[in-house]
């Protein structure tokens, strides 16, 4: 296809699978490659790292702070860092959809905390759940949604989260309520009064951004860059990873004090719109791609 469409510049939208910046490679093509996140094995990250100085001219990553996490990059000068893009238009406050709080079984009476993303080890949805059992203490009656699809490799994974949730002595569908269908997440983001991310791995989560961008107040995990979108007592509340305390603490103090969460989510908001929209991520794309340019012209001058 490189050879087809004569392309002169080959993005590769996750250099966790090289193939495509090899073969632009082969090709004699610039290529900009993307590592997208932490989702792979610490033990993997200085291969992709190495790879990726061998084969890109331009990395893209989601937020400074993933460059550390990647030993044998070229240096920052070479990148391009940006979020992940957020339809704003879109995923903007919406009032709380009744007839979807009535199909999963949310009384929008009571307080809803919910999070977002496939039942997979690196969220900690068990942390998440601990946090859940102390906070119904504190706040009787409050419901939590996990909308996340389980795929056949988190089935046990799941089982087990069920068996957590009846240890701790909640119940599904009435204290914990499990979403999973194909739909995007702004329905289930307007039911929420709060939104937390109890990750131990993350770049810097899309669903994170997207409650952002709905004008929820966040408690999210120091994961990652998360900390480049959640700056703690500004756009959300910032907690250590693996603590289901710290998220108590965190979701009973905004539920407390609806003046900090309301300039929280205001916040939140307007960050998203200035640096995590579309328009800006386009922006960073194009950035990246101008800088290849500029060193084929300069390589050209020089030759």
């Amino acid at each position: 296809m490189i050879k087809e469409i004569s392309a002169d510049v080959v993005l590769v939208n996750g250099m966790e699978n090289p193939h495509g910046a090899i073969a632009a490679k082969l090709e004699g093509k610039k290529v900009i490659g993307q590592i997208l996140g932490l989702g792979i094995p610490p033990f993997a990250r200085s291969l992709v790292g190495i790879w990726s100085r061998l084969l890109c001219d331009v990395v893209m990553m989601p937020g400074r702070k993933i460059y550390r996490y990647f030993p044998g990059l070229r240096s920052p000068e070479n990148c391009v860092f940006f979020f992940p893009p957020v339809d704003t238009k879109h995923y903007s406050y919406k009032y709380r959809d009744t007839r979807y709080a009535e199909g999963i079984g949310i009384d929008l009476s009571k307080p809803v905390v919910g999070t977002i993303g496939n039942i997979n080890p690196a969220k900690d949805y068990e942390t998440f759940l601990l946090a859940a059992s102390k906070i119904i203490e504190e706040l009787p009656g409050c419901q939590f949604i996990i909308k996340g699809n389980v795929l056949d490799s988190q089935i046990e994974l799941f089982k087990h989260l069920r068996r957590v949730i009846s240890d701790l002595g909640m119940k599904v569908g009435s204290d914990i309520f499990f979403v999973q269908d194909d739909l995007d997440s702004t329905k289930a983001l307007s039911l929420m009064d709060i939104y937390v991310q109890s990750s131990i791995g993350e770049g810097i989560s899309t669903a994170l951004l997207e409650a952002m961008s709905m004008s929820r107040a966040v408690v999210a995990t120091d994961v990652g860059a998360t900390s480049e979108a959640v700056a703690s007592g500004e756009t959300g509340l910032l907690v250590g990873p693996g603590e289901p305390q710290v998220i108590v603490d965190g979701v009973i103090r905004l539920q407390r004090d609806s003046e900090l969460k309301s300039y929280l989510s205001r916040n939140a908001r307007a960050f998203v719109m200035k640096s995590a929209s579309v328009d800006s991520c386009g922006k960073a794309h194009c950035e990246a791609i101008r800088m290849v340019i500029n060193q084929k012209r300069l390589r050209c001058k020089h030759g």
